[in-house]
């Protein structure tokens, strides 16, 4: 009976890093030989040869006679789309995708995966759309949160922060693992107190999770202030010591950012160094270094991960006179980096923070003012980030970071404007106390 065991091989993925694709592989080929029409073990060994065994073209083949079996099998469509992106052909991947909506057009999964499609294309308004379209559905699911982040990336904190309490209004005591994001929001604006308040409130809740230390980083790096930093490091390597592999290569990766951010270069580099192969041998247990772009595995939260750790090595290494290290770590950043659209205003950071780290002026303040005219208003973070203190000292790019600080003002100031007619604090209060 051939459905099990491509369910199997569909969980062991969706569950499991690296160790265990193989065995989903062996799984989805073992419902072929029982059934070879079966379009779920087609699928789920096109995604498995795409991303496991690096051939994304084959993988296609597979996915296509999956959907020639069975058009209404939603999944094959977004594993279908990660094969074309694969090879560049990011237009074919949004229109089939768009097929796959035809078929269930209120897929979470599928619909979450259309609107990356289209913010990666430039598209903000189809993928806000889309998000929507899942965001106000009577059950809110993971995927429609996804809305938070294309706010975020394109500088709309104001937008994000009113989703954030409609969410939060919504879910009640369900939404208490999301208070760091609300945080960091509040960051983005440069609104301290609300800040600080909301993280309170995470930290209450969250027991002694070495998670916690990320948490602290994307929130406080927004501030000039080391001392909530350096006060949340003071345990960080201890948790770190005691818990499972991926929860300790998180702790010291954002431990290590955090070191660079007080200053800490030498100490953060021995972090972040440890980490980075923590990672490698997660998403490639045979021991090989390989390539980063082979461990994110398609996976935009890695991604920006990566980028974010990679850039500020590299940064690191160049204040300990490590150039040919800190050259290597942005060479592979290139690699990665050419295959990330220029098209959404973070990403244009990502290339602004490169070409500035790499001594090219120019070039980096072409890469910001792309991210500028986009809509983009990260400006608390960079202001505050040390890989960027000498990149700004350029005045071109100073009166960018002008322009990104009066976007962000104005954006509080409706922001605070709301919140003097509202009780949001209390309402949650209410609702998490039920």
């Amino acid at each position: 009976f051939a459905p099990p065991y491509a369910g199997l091989a569909t969980l062991v993925v969706n569950t499991a890093l690296g160790p265990h694709w193989q065995e989903a592989g062996d799984l989805a080929r073992k419902a072929l030989e029982l059934d070879p029409d079966l379009a779920e073990a087609h699928a789920i060994l096109g995604l498995i040869t795409t991303l496991y065994d690096h051939d994304p073209a084959a993988g296609a083949d597979l996915l296509e006679r999956a959907i020639d079996l069975d058009p209404s099998y939603s999944m094959s469509y977004p594993w279908l789309a990660i094969s074309l992106n694969r090879r560049g052909r990011d237009s074919e991947a949004r229109d089939v995708l768009y097929r796959g909506a035809e078929y269930d057009p209120l897929n979470p999964v599928l619909i979450s995966n259309l609107a990356d499609e289209e913010e990666l294309l430039g598209n903000f308004v189809a993928a806000e759309q889309l998000l929507l379209r899942l965001f106000f559905l009577p059950e809110l699911s993971g995927p429609a949160m996804d809305i938070l982040d294309l706010y975020h990336d394109w500088g709309r904190y104001d937008n994000e922060l009113n989703a954030w309490k409609d969410a939060f209004l919504r879910l009640g005591a369900d939404s208490l693992g999301d208070l760091p994001y609300l945080a960091r929001n509040y960051a983005a604006l440069g609104m301290r107190p609300e800040t600080d308040y909301w993280f309170g409130k995470h930290v209450a809740n969250s027991g002694g999770n070495p998670f916690l230390m990320a948490d602290f980083y994307f929130v406080f790096k927004h501030f000039d202030d080391s001392s909530v930093l350096r006060d949340a490091l003071s345990g960080a390597e201890e948790q770190a010591n005691d818990a499972d592999t991926e929860l300790r290569a998180a702790a010291l990766g954002y431990g290590g950012l955090a070191q660079l951010q007080i200053g800490e270069i030498e100490t953060g580099i021995e972090w972040l160094e440890e980490s980075i192969e923590l990672y490698r041998f997660m998403y490639q247990p045979d021991g090989e270094r390989g390539s980063i772009d082979v461990a994110l595995f398609d996976n935009y939260w890695w991604t920006r991960l990566v980028v974010h750790m990679f850039q500020r090595l590299a940064f690191a290494y160049q204040q300990v006179d490590r150039a040919a290290d800190a050259e290597d770590i942005l060479n592979q950043l290139d690699e990665l980096l050419a295959k990330v659209p220029r098209a959404v205003p973070m990403h244009f950071e990502w290339y602004a923070l490169q070409d500035g780290l790499r001594g090219e002026p120019d070039a980096a303040f072409a890469s910001l003012s792309a991210a500028v005219e986009l809509g983009w208003a990260n400006y608390h973070e960079v202001v505050n980030d040390p890989a960027w203190a000498a990149i700004i000292e350029d005045s071109r790019i100073a009166d960018l970071l002008d322009d990104a600080r009066q976007r962000v003002e104005e954006q509080r100031r409706k922001v605070e404007e709301i919140e003097r007619s509202e009780d949001f604090k209390s309402e949650f209060e209410r609702l998490i106390a039920q």
